[in-house]
């Protein structure tokens, strides 16, 4: 009798471990899926060596920080440069366009907080796509705080087909700088960043539907992107 009890102790204990061995499993396979469903979670960093500088979304700049990430929308739906208010660069932090799903946004505070002036390199960078989408993706970068989304500059790829780019630029009233290369959409450099004088920055990202290629089957296309600040 008592050998059969420790036989059922033993069993109970081997299920429970293949028990929370497969609960942990399917949680990691959960975190995959969603993490697959986004358009991925955006990463915003500086290069930090001997050059000091930081990241805030905080107005007192006291919460400063080496890294900041902001989450994509699941299932984004196309857009176009009017879908984005005016006034987006108020505020910081997070403004994805939650209920439209039209775009992603975010607001931050880049700060010097060495003893001299010192120029940083702007570098926007590919880790990894599905499909194609960087052919219908529109990037906004806007620099300054109380200015309004006309001071930015919008960066897209380059399109080839002449019939398409005369098809869009009879629906779009933007302009575009286009992307460095596939890996590398966007590359500038800053002067003369003043110590504890704060730069606001704000990007946006959307899909354009006047594109020509921005078609139900590009669905499932996703991109994961970084904005990383280098001094110098």
């Amino acid at each position: 009798m008592l050998h059969n009890w420790d036989k059922r102790i033993k069993i109970l204990r081997i299920s429970t471990v293949v028990i929370v061995f497969v609960l942990i499993m399917l949680l990691l396979l959960a975190g995959f899926t969603i993490y697959g469903n986004k358009v991925g979670n955006f990463i915003i960093k500086v290069n930090q060596d001997d050059i000091k500088l930081s990241l805030s979304v905080d107005e007192s700049l006291n919460n400063l920080t080496g890294r900041l990430a902001f989450s994509g929308l699941d299932g984004q739906n196309n857009a176009t440069y009017s879908n984005i208010p005016s006034n987006i660069v108020e505020g910081l932090g997070e403004k994805n366009d939650w209920f439209g799903e039209h775009y992603i946004a975010y607001s931050f505070y880049l700060i010097n907080k060495g003893s001299a002036a010192i120029d940083y390199d702007v570098s926007l960078d590919v880790v990894d796509t599905v499909g194609d989408p960087l052919s219908i993706l529109r990037v906004l970068i806007i620099e300054g705080d109380g200015v309004d989304k006309t001071e930015g500059i919008i960066y897209a790829k380059p399109e080839v087909n002449e019939e398409n780019a005369e098809y869009l630029r009879q629906n779009t009233d933007y302009e575009t700088v286009p992307f460095k290369n596939d890996l590398q959409l966007v590359e500038r450099h800053e002067i003369e960043l003043m110590p504890n004088v704060p730069v606001k920055y704000t990007i946006v990202i959307w899909i354009e539907g006047w594109d020509v290629e921005c078609v139900d089957e590009r669905i499932d296309d996703r991109v994961k992107m970084e904005l990383t600040f280098t001094g110098k």
